[in-house]
């Protein structure tokens, strides 16, 4: 499968609510079958849409889908973050990426890299030239993703069941 003239990487809009939707639940999915004791099983909707008009109505932060004949295929969301009011740390800010996500018969086909693309030129545009991210480690395939487009390691989260 190859991308047609008629793909697509835009801001998304209060229209793409229901699809974008879709997206978040499968993504949400692999999260569960994972960590079930952290993800509420089976939500019929995993955003509702106070949060996704907070999100779009925010300059601080973006959505972007990548679309087929308008038909959304994937996504990316992504937040303006900055260092805490903590003196050990130096003044900066970031995008914080908060996910990609590409429908699984759409991989393969550099969506996902431009759809980081898009969230690059977004962070220039907002003088921000550091992106951050945080990646569950079960997820190898974008662990993988991640580090070949220039992400390396700083820090890592744990956790503790008691």
């Amino acid at each position: 499968m190859k991308l047609t003239e008629n793909f697509n990487i835009r801001s998304a809009t209060l229209k793409d609510y229901v699809k974008i939707n879709k997206l978040y639940n499968k993504l949400d999915e692999i999260h569960r079958s994972q960590y079930p004791e952290i993800f509420i099983d089976n939500p019929e909707i995993t955003r509702n849409l106070e949060n996704f008009k907070e999100i779009l109505d925010n300059p601080q932060k973006h959505i972007f889908v990548a679309e087929i004949d308008s038909n959304i295929i994937g996504m990316t969301e992504c937040y303006i973050a900055s260092t805490p009011h903590i003196p050990i740390f130096k003044k900066r800010k970031w995008v914080q990426l908060n996910l990609i996500i590409v429908e699984e018969i759409y991989q393969g086909l550099d969506i996902g890299t431009l759809l980081l693309e898009k969230i690059e030129e977004w962070a220039k545009g907002q003088e921000i030239f550091e992106i951050e991210l945080n990646v569950y480690s079960f997820n190898s395939k974008a662990i993988n993703f991640y580090k070949k487009k220039g992400f390396c390691e700083i820090s890592k989260k744990m956790h503790l069941k008691l």
